[in-house]
């Protein structure tokens, strides 16, 4: 694959949406809907897939990748399910029951078109290893820019049908305290507690539109729109999960500790302030930076671990994060699989000590994560990686849907507050869906 072409400026959300109508084969929509300190902003669409891996081996993934030569463009894009480690993590806890919506844990794909856009330069780049093909996108990419953005995304939203979780409140709440208890216990420090809601559309929903929605009401740099067999995932994540450069230089940035966003103004610097001088956020967090560090140092050089910047907040549009940025570098002769693997599942997702924490989660947890809390992104063929973590995370199928949301369990921790948190976390999708939160609070 070769850059076939460079173009002026069109905009990402409104030239995918038109390329992707009617689009029947596998795709890929990475975009940035909020811009991070620590990216470029970008977005990317791959379309007309070359070669597809569905796999529960780490190793098939590793031979796709190793190509015997650094090509920047030999890119594979996919999703890593969080149980894509479990049976060697917790060998003696083997679940029976299949994730539904795809029982493959590794689920990746290389392109033969691929639009770059970057925002900064204000340009389009088109990457394409056929001419003919590279032709008729350019030409649909600049007939494009003479319609009126309001011809797409006009479907109405379907009415939902009916919304249930796998929990109920009340069950929630028992389970955190059952944690906590096990915390006290000392069996573990932190715990990721998390719970499904799933229904169905009264039709099937306009995936783009819904997508556009999600973007809007929850933005953050790491949102995604793929295709994958009869499944939409439309994500718009403020987590990264791992980032390599093709000199082998990682970054992560794990997100733990929350609190809503606030209205007025005053109120919102109050809680803001609240959020950073939280003792036990910040303790959270630095449990989480502590596990990361570990997992990273053994992919990583000698001493080359570092943590450059702890509990640093951002805020999105319904809640404020804290986050620490952690830095490594590739060990010789290991590749940035090598790292995200030996981090996975990500730790923000599990608790610590991440094993014991991940048998509590396999005991409480009536069903796989499956996707939720895994990863989603791409592998460059030059050794480089990014992928970001699943959270604010909406799937599809037919007129089927599901979202997860949870959160870190400690000894302080107050049941109905984490239960509030898992709201709060919803409050995006449940905005995209047009479904009123106070409906998650009878469940």
């Amino acid at each position: 694959m070769k850059l076939y072409q460079t173009l002026a400026w069109h905009d990402p959300l409104h030239t995918a949406e038109l390329l992707l109508q009617g689009e029947e084969h596998d795709f890929t929509f990475l975009h940035t809907s909020m811009e991070s300190k620590d990216e470029v902003p970008r977005s990317i669409l791959a379309l007309h897939p070359l070669e597809t891996l569905a796999t529960n081996d780490w190793s098939k993934l590793q031979d796709k990748l190793s190509t015997g030569k650094r090509q920047e463009t030999n890119a594979w894009f996919g999703t890593i399910n969080y149980e894509a480690r479990r049976e060697s993590l917790l060998p003696f806890y083997a679940r029976k029951q299949e994730y539904s919506l795809n029982n493959k844990t590794l689920n990746f794909t290389r392109y033969g078109l691929l639009l770059i856009w970057n925002h900064h330069q204000q340009k389009l780049f088109c990457y394409c290893e056929e001419a003919d093909l590279a032709d008729l996108t350019v030409e649909k990419i600049t007939a494009t820019s003479h319609k009126h953005k309001e011809h797409i995304s006009n479907t109405a939203m379907p009415a939902i049908n009916n919304i249930s979780s796998n929990d109920s409140n009340d069950e929630y709440l028992k389970k955190v305290e059952a944690i906590i208890e096990g915390i006290h216990a000392g069996e573990m420090y932190q715990t990721n507690l998390t719970r499904k809601f799933y229904g169905h559309f009264a039709a099937k929903p306009p995936i783009f539109k819904t997508f556009r929605r999600l973007t809007q009401e929850s933005p953050a740099p790491y949102s995604a729109l793929i295709k994958q067999g009869q499944t939409y995932i439309l994500s718009s994540s403020p987590e990264l999960f791992l980032k390599c450069d093709a000199d082998g230089h990682l970054l992560a940035l794990p997100i733990k500790g929350s609190c809503p966003r606030e209205k007025d103004e005053h109120a919102d610097l109050k809680v803001r302030q609240t959020l950073l001088s939280s003792e036990k956020n910040r303790a959270e967090n630095l449990m989480i930076v502590d596990l990361m560090r570990n997992d990273l140092s053994q992919s990583c050089e000698f001493g080359t671990v570092n943590t450059p910047e702890l509990f640093r907040l951002t805020s999105y549009e319904t809640i404020h994060h804290l986050s620490s940025l952690i830095t490594g570098k590739l060990a010789e002769g290991k590749t940035a699989l090598d790292a995200v693997e030996n981090c996975f599942p990500p730790g923000s997702m599990t608790g610590a000590p991440k094993i014991k924490a991940m048998e509590w989660i396999d005991r409480l947890e009536n069903a796989p994560r499956g996707i939720y809390s895994g990863a989603i992104g791409w592998f460059g063929g030059d050794g480089s990686c990014q992928l970001s973590v699943i959270i604010r995370t909406l799937l599809i199928q037919d007129t089927y849907f599901e979202f997860q949301v949870g959160g870190g369990i400690v000894a302080d921790s107050d049941p109905v507050d984490e239960w509030q948190e898992t709201l709060t976390k919803a409050r995006g999708i449940c905005n995209t869906l047009e479904i009123d939160s106070y409906l998650l609070r009878q469940l």
